[in-house]
């Protein structure tokens, strides 16, 4: 997650609300968390695998079973936790350390012991596993473009011949551009701040980017990585127009 403002103020709200960074609804909140919420955060995680899946089955390998994921941006665990009921591996993968120890801490509370974590820079190093599928959803569009786009490719580098790919993005934002201008520079924290005394936020509340992205050059991205078998399953988020990328790697190793 990237932010406007000193990073020592997204740690802080991540530390006081992991569930609600992860899922902007106010039921997520800690002073609203109760444990029916807390169930319901993790079902959504456990539904959102299942169509996702679904979609595969539908769309790209009617056989297609994972059995070592990854889950690139996984926040306090939601969608760790249901991999790891149908994966001998499960990897997360997180920008933030708090989140980490947030997303080991579901895991053990749900009898996820499998899993492991890494932050993302590990991924620059490259991690010591491939993986069959590949997912990620609600990360990329907080991530600046080309950073989002280098992250990409490190995930295409893990991704076993024949595994499967599902990565979200934010493609299209349907809004005035006076509103757009604004997001823009409340990436300026002075700006920011400025924008949450209007409206009655604590002056300190982090304003996370949203970035949108090029179809085409993701395409093409995959393209170039051999990946000629895709499908996009698009979406609308109020302003924002989305779609996760389902794609399929080639099953011979290239030679």
């Amino acid at each position: 997650m990237y932010t406007s403002g000193p990073k020592q103020s997204w740690d802080n709200f991540v530390k006081t609300e992991p569930f609600f960074a992860a899922v902007s609804d106010p039921k997520f909140l800690r002073s609203r968390l109760t444990p029916a919420t807390e169930k319901e955060f993790f079902r959504l995680g456990e539904n959102h695998i299942k169509a996702v899946l679904r979609d595969i089955k539908q769309h790209l390998d009617p056989n297609f079973t994972p059995t070592k994921a990854l889950d690139f941006g996984c926040g306090p665990g939601r969608l760790v936790i249901p991999l790891t009921h149908m994966c001998t591996k499960v990897t997360g993968i997180d920008s933030n350390p708090h989140m980490i120890e947030v997303a080991r801490e579901n895991s053990r509370r749900h009898g996820a012991y499998e899993a492991d974590f890494y932050l993302s820079n590990e991924l620059k190093k490259g991690l010591p596993d491939k993986y069959d599928f590949i997912h990620s959803v609600i990360v990329f569009q907080h991530i600046p473009v080309r950073e989002g786009e280098t992250i990409v490719g490190r995930l295409l580098d893990h991704l076993e011949p024949g595994g499967v790919g599902a990565l979200h993005f934010t493609l299209h934002r349907k809004a005035p551009l006076w509103r757009k201008l604004v997001n823009r520079a409340r990436m300026f924290w002075p700006v920011n701040v400025i924008v949450n005394m209007i409206q009655g936020k604590n002056l300190n509340h982090p304003f996370a980017q949203m970035n949108s992205y090029d179809l085409p050059r993701l395409l093409q991205m995959l393209h170039a990585r051999g990946i000629a078998k895709s499908f996009l399953c698009s979406s609308t988020d109020g302003e924002y127009f989305a779609s996760t990328i389902l794609f399929q790697s080639s099953k011979e190793v290239a030679t």
